[in-house]
């Protein structure tokens, strides 16, 4: 049986670019930096050679969108964020997203980079908030976004130029970029405390992202969180309306249409990777999710 770290398909930069993108695209980028640590798109310049819907799939880097004229869509997880003009997305590393919808007259910019491309800037990476508080859409004005986009037309411009030093400026250019990003997050003042259940609940979440290839039962993660699965159930329930075992059933669904898509393995072997000791208890799982057995998903959403 294969490891279970060749079955998950987590796409790096390149990947991503040569599976989502047609081959006429502009390579000068890939002729001037690496594509594997960052990458810089105008969105007018992509989105005609962009393969829509984007299925389900983990990144290994971290991303993000600013808007400033369209709409798009965007997963993170189990959520679906739709996108409009002013608009900021972000996307920590390692999660499961897709992108089933850009408009055709969407304007703006989308980066992808790694911590290592950030390399000695990485302690003031630390330092920021976004990316690590939760807040995947921001929100802003005209002005802020047109102060954003300046910035980051810039970094376009260094980035398909010749330069000497050319990645030492990109890096300290992506970081001014990131600090505007920042200076613009709206100060909420007199800000509601969360509750312990909402931060339940958001932990929660992020251990689903992190373990649901090896954990599948509610006491696992109560565990994990150090409360009965009861008390977790409760506070799932209360936040979200849902109990903690559907959102793991949701995800183990999300996992499975991730490798089915996108990876080579039979279906035995995701079946075998996500805890199901007999693939045709998985096969009635997803067909009872999806009205269609993996197989039939597969041929119908395979590139």
């Amino acid at each position: 049986m294969k490891q279970l770290k060749d079955l998950i398909p987590t796409l790096s930069i390149n990947a991503f670019s040569q599976l989502h993108f047609s081959s006429n695209l502009n390579s000068s980028l890939n002729e001037l930096i690496d594509p594997e640590e960052f990458l810089l798109q105008r969105l007018e310049d992509t989105v005609a050679s962009i393969k829509l819907p984007i299925p389900p799939h983990r990144k290994t880097v971290y991303d993000f969108i600013v808007i400033k004229e369209g709409e798009a869509q965007r997963t993170f997880g189990l959520t679906n964020y739709f996108l409009k003009t002013n608009q900021v997305f972000l996307m920590p590393t390692n999660q499961i997203t897709s992108t089933p919808y850009i408009s055709a007259d969407i304007r703006g910019y989308y980066c992808h980079f790694t911590l290592g491309f950030l390399e000695g800037l990485i302690p003031y990476f630390d330092k920021l908030a976004i990316f690590k508080d939760n807040q995947v859409v921001i929100d802003l004005s005209q002005g802020d976004i047109d102060s954003i986009c300046s910035k980051l037309k810039v970094l376009w411009g260094l980035s398909n130029t010749e330069l000497k030093h050319k990645k030492a400026q990109l890096t300290l250019s992506l970081m001014a970029v990131l600090f505007e990003i920042e200076n613009h997050v709206p100060v909420v003042e007199n800000k509601r405390s969360v509750s312990a259940s909402e931060r339940i609940n958001a932990d929660f979440k992020k251990l689903l992202n992190e373990h649901i290839k090896t954990m599948r039962k509610v006491s696992d993660y109560a565990d994990l969180l150090n409360i009965s699965p009861n008390h977790l159930n409760k506070c799932i329930k209360s936040v979200s309306g849902k109990s903690a075992n559907q959102w793991i059933l949701d995800m183990m669904l999300l996992e499975s249409k991730t490798m089915l898509i996108q990876s080579k393995c039979s279906i035995s072997d995701i079946s075998f990777s996500l805890n199901f000791d007999d693939p045709s208890y998985f096969s009635r799982f997803f067909k009872a999710s999806t009205g269609l057995s993996p197989l039939q998903y597969r041929k119908q959403n395979k590139f």
